[in-house]
């Protein structure tokens, strides 16, 4: 005690000389610029220790003239010393503590530090570099710039204390740790990690002389408030960049929060993701202290029944594992391009469907491409949601999909895109809302084959009626996703029994309206298939065994059918009807009001009764179905209109038809029986049987043009020629009516010769028209 007083007394007896002691050390290993303000002796807190308060240190390199980079500053500096050796006139530094102050360590693009503020010593130089082995700093910013490397640290340190004790092979140190984090770039172009941070940590690490290494067992820190685990490890080695192993882990940290860790150039390119509750994450960072070095990083996650929030949806009870990792091959760099995050064993319900993702996968972030395996269960009704206000609404029956998929997120050439696998969907009902139609009991088995599109069973009900679809879309997906207006779809149809008028609403122009739907991207795709169904042409190669409109009814039909947004094209169509075939080529173009058709039909052996009873007598009333009988052929050109429910619309037909009737009967009709009544009371005109009658007529907006015609029947000749308007006004026919009876020149066989027979002597000249309420008058002329 005694000792330990006399020694105090000795020292504030020779403060001058102690404190000369001290600076003279301090100056002996600075290379630059020392500035030191007040110095004064103090006895510290731990007596008998003596501390050396200065302030407002400042040391500076030569060069700061030119950088102005101060190496230390400090408004408040102490130093500790074991007083012992102060009685020998040496100095040994036990404690430093620095106040209210900065450090900053700066190197320029030349390779120039402002560290050379430091003396080295040469071999055989006098004094020794100082250890010290406890540092305080209270309140002092610490910045690490180096510009020829690109990195950038900055930590606003509110409290550090390191204490450090020597071990044989080294020494270990405890750090209890308070900061800021303002910038933690290893690289200062892909930005930092820990921005903004605060941390909180109380850490021991040790240093191996053999290795050259300190190392930092796993034990926990405070980033916000988030609990921590983490490790480390940094390595020297001479003539190499300094390597660090860096580990940072939670058992449950919210997901944002987590991605916050990270460099905003990373988390940029992970998409839009977050979770409700907790999970589990682990970072591994590892790399050099080198120029433009990147570190490798490992980011990993454990997902367990959370509520998953993707651009896509929500996914809820979801579990998963999920990676990012920006060495996705070894030795390519840790670059964007060589990025790649992975999803594995993902399952949850997304919109109430049941989904399972075996794998996912994002590779290349600069033009990202998607690879995968889904598989999904769920209830067609619940689709709605998903496809948003896209063409089709699901009213009932289930899907099922099992398929693995490639292609780029963005829509570019990057990958070629392939999807393999099945889509089954069973007792569909569905609306098609651009052209009204009604879906019911469909059935579908599709399969996916690289760009291909394979449609091995697809069946579907309208009404009462009923088909079966197959095709094969070669490069559809490529197609899909590049160029959509060019996608072809080729069907083949065969259905037993087709009702037209259960297919009126296609005769609609379709009203398809594309809706974007934000943070909903999947909603894209029906709408977009919609817009395809829409706008590309569908090919269908149809046979059905029997088909039905209203009054028409047919038999082993066969066409070609393509539908496009302008209306529907028919080919090459064969059909048995009215004891006949009728072979066309058609096309209606759809309008908003009407639909304008063009055909060019054959008739052959048809019953003109049956075929003007199918076709509502043509939109006329002159000669009905049930007033005409025989057998009908014919050549027909003709363009026209149909109105929304498929009828003609009234004086709309033009075109030309070459007309062959045989046996030709008229029954009951009304113009005879008047010039029966007016002439021939004793011929039967209720009941007329026509020799064939064959002629071209010209139709033109619902006027038949009728070149000269001999008309032969059992009762009365006729000779025609003029203009018959199928309703309204506009009928203007001369009918050259010989009173000769037909019956004294049935047995003439010779046609040149019977017709002139016919003109033989009496020949009325009569005139018909319609008026105005389109009544048939027939007066003389």
């Amino acid at each position: 005690m005694v000792l330990c007083c006399w020694l105090v007394v000795f020292i504030f007896t020779h403060k001058d000389q102690v404190v000369s002691a001290v600076e003279e050390q301090l100056r002996e290993h600075i290379n630059g610029e020392l500035r030191i303000m007040h110095p004064e002796v103090r006895v510290a807190a731990s007596f008998p220790g003596v501390a050396i308060s200065l302030h407002r240190v400042e040391i500076r390199d030569s060069l700061w003239s030119q950088h102005h980079r101060t190496l230390l500053k400090a408004d408040h500096f102490f130093i500790l010393l074991n007083p012992l050796p102060l009685i020998t006139g040496k100095v040994r530094i036990g404690e430093v503590e620095m106040r209210a102050g900065q450090v900053c360590l700066y190197t320029d693009t030349t390779g120039y530090s402002n560290m050379s503020a430091f003396r080295r010593n040469k071999k055989g130089g006098k004094g020794k570099t100082p250890e010290i082995d406890n540092v305080l700093l209270t309140d002092m910013r610490i910045i690490i710039v180096h510009q020829a490397k690109n990195k950038d640290f900055n930590f606003e340190v509110k409290h550090l204390a390191a204490k450090r004790k020597h071990v044989k092979d080294g020494w270990k140190a405890t750090v209890a740790l308070s900061a800021d984090i303002h910038s933690m770039a290893f690289n200062t172009e892909k930005g930092s990690f820990l921005e903004g941070k605060h941390l909180e940590a109380k850490l021991k690490c040790t240093y191996d002389k053999k290795e050259d290494a300190i190392t930092l067992p796993l034990q926990e820190l405070r980033i916000n408030k988030e609990s921590i685990d983490t490790r480390g490890k940094f390595s020297f080695r001479e003539g190499e960049p300094a390597r660090f192993e860096l580990y940072f882990g939670s058992k449950g940290i919210r997901y944002k929060e987590a991605l916050s860790l990270i460099t905003k150039g990373i988390s940029r390119k992970i998409p839009e993701f977050d979770f409700a509750d907790r999970v589990a994450v682990q970072a591994t960072l590892i790399g050099h202290a080198a120029y433009l070095d990147t570190p490798h990083v490992h980011v990993s996650w454990q997902v367990r029944d959370n509520t998953f929030t993707t651009p896509a949806g929500t996914v809820t009870h979801c579990s998963f594992l999920g990676s990012y990792d920006n060495e996705r091959v070894h030795g390519a760099g840790h670059k964007d391009p060589n990025a790649l995050i992975t999803v594995r064993g993902l399952k949850g319900i997304w919109e109430g469907i049941d989904v399972t993702v075996d794998t996912l996968s994002i590779a290349d972030l600069i033009n990202p491409v998607l690879e995968g395996r889904l598989t999904a269960r769920a209830d067609m009704a619940k689709l709605n949601k998903v496809a948003g206000e896209s063409a089709f609404l699901f009213k009932a029956g289930s899907l099922q999909t099992d398929i693995a998929f490639k292609g780029s997120l963005e829509g570019l050439d990057t990958a070629k895109p392939y999807i393999m696998g099945m889509l089954r969907i069973d007792n569909a009902a569905l609306v098609y809302k651009p052209r009204g139609v009604t879906l019911t009991n469909t059935n579908a088995r599709i399969r996916f084959a690289g760009d291909d599109v394979i449609a091995d069973t697809l069946t579907l009900s309208c009404g009462t009626s009923s088909m079966g679809l197959h095709g094969t879309f070669k490069n559809f997906l490529h197609l899909y996703f590049t160029s959509p207006e060019k996608i072809v779809m080729n069907w083949d149809v065969k259905s037993r029994s087709i009702d037209l008028t259960e297919l009126l609403p296609l005769l609609k122009a379709p009203e398809y309206k594309v809706r974007k739907e934000r943070g909903n991207h999947v909603s894209m795709i029906p709408q977009q298939l919609g817009a395809i169904l829409a706008n590309n042409e569908i090919s269908l190669n149809v046979s059905v065994d029997k088909l039905m409109y209203q009054d028409f009814a047919a038999t082993d039909i066969s066409c070609r059918l393509a539908l496009d947004s302008a209306g529907f094209r028919l080919t090459d169509a064969k059909l048995n009807h009215a004891n006949g075939i009728i072979s066309a080529n058609a096309r209606v173009r759809q309008e908003k009001v009407r639909n304008r058709y063009e055909v060019d039909a054959k008739v052959q052996h048809v019953s003109v009764k049956q075929f003007f009873k199918a076709f509502h007598d043509f939109g006329q009333g002159a000669v009905t179905h049930d007033e005409i009988g025989g057998i009908l052929d014919a050549d027909v050109h003709a363009t026209g209109y149909l109105d929304s429910d498929g009828k003609p619309v009234k004086r709309s037909v033009t075109g030309e038809a070459t007309v062959s009737l045989k046996e030709g009967s008229l029954v009951a009709f009304a113009p005879m029986k008047v010039i029966g009544t007016l002439l021939f009371r004793r011929r039967q005109m209720d009941s007329i049987a026509f020799r064939e009658i064959s002629d071209r007529l010209t139709i033109k907006e619902g006027r038949i043009f009728v070149p000269p015609l001999h008309i032969e029947s059992s009762a009365i000749n006729l000779m025609v020629k003029g203009v018959y308007a199928t309703t309204g006004k506009g009928t203007n026919l001369e009918i050259d009516v010989p009173l000769r009876n037909p019956a004294k020149d049935s047995m003439i066989t010779d046609e040149a010769l019977r017709h002139a027979r016919h003109m033989k002597g009496l020949v009325l000249h009569l005139r018909a028209t319609k008026d105005d309420d389109g009544d048939l008058k027939i007066r003389f002329r």
